[in-house]
């Protein structure tokens, strides 16, 4: 474990505890959790450690058997959808060429069968969204099963900024019931499965600049869509 990230961990039955940075946090009857974007815990109670500050994603065998996905193409470039039983799992916002959206929306999956019907009706809103049109993404069915706690608090709320609005990082915390916390709202962010679903974009600092963005596209796409987003309202 590198210094930044050092704390303890300790694991019991449905329930993970871990103490770093002068701080302890529990959770209890997770299928699986994130912790500072390096720890991982299934049901199962196996944890594993992320090393060398790379992204490790893992779904379990009985949702893998069912992944769907689609990629089809935007004004913007080639967007990703990715499904499972309950609903939409993940997106992968615009890039220029469709294997690079593809190896984006997948990584870490093993296996996920092509579906291009798939979230048909999702895919128009998309497009017409890229368009500059105003579009509403509120029916969409996502699944969030793997979030719990502030973690899901915050991906709900975020998930209520309207088009065209802009929240700051501290402004969500407050929504979320946890004032003062705008620093772990945006590790949670940086974690959004389905960003444009759960318009992260539309999350910035106090002092108006637009802050970070891990989706495909970073800060120079975030602000493209904000921009967009003012010609569209």
């Amino acid at each position: 474990m590198s210094q930044e990230n050092a704390g303890w961990i300790s694991i019991r039955p449905h329930i993970l505890t871990w103490a770093g940075a002068g701080v302890i946090w529990e959770w209890s009857e997770v299928r699986y959790w994130i912790l500072d974007a390096r720890y991982w815990i299934l049901d199962t109670g196996y944890l594993i450690l992320e090393t060398k500050g790379e992204e490790v994603e893992r779904l379990d065998g009985f949702m893998a058997r069912s992944l769907r996905y689609v990629i089809f193409r935007s004004r913007w470039g080639w967007f990703g959808l990715l499904g499972g039983e309950r609903g939409l799992l993940r997106t992968s916002l615009p890039v220029a060429g469709r294997d690079k959206a593809k190896s984006v929306l997948l990584k870490g999956i093993d296996a996920a069968t092509c579906d291009g019907r798939l979230f048909s009706g999702l895919q128009a809103k998309i497009k017409t969204y890229f368009e500059a049109d105003c579009v509403d993404f509120a029916d969409v069915s996502v699944d969030l099963n793997c979030f719990s706690g502030f973690s899901k608090d915050v991906l709900i709320v975020c998930r209520q900024i309207e088009y065209g609005r802009t929240v700051s990082y501290g402004q969500l915390a407050k929504l979320a019931h946890r004032p003062g916390a705008g620093q772990a709202v945006g590790n949670i962010l940086a974690k959004n499965p389905v960003p444009l679903i759960i318009p992260c974009h539309r999350v910035i600092r106090s002092d108006g600049k637009i802050g970070g963005f891990s989706a495909a596209g970073g800060i120079r796409l975030k602000r493209k869509m904000l921009e967009l987003e003012q010609l569209g309202r």
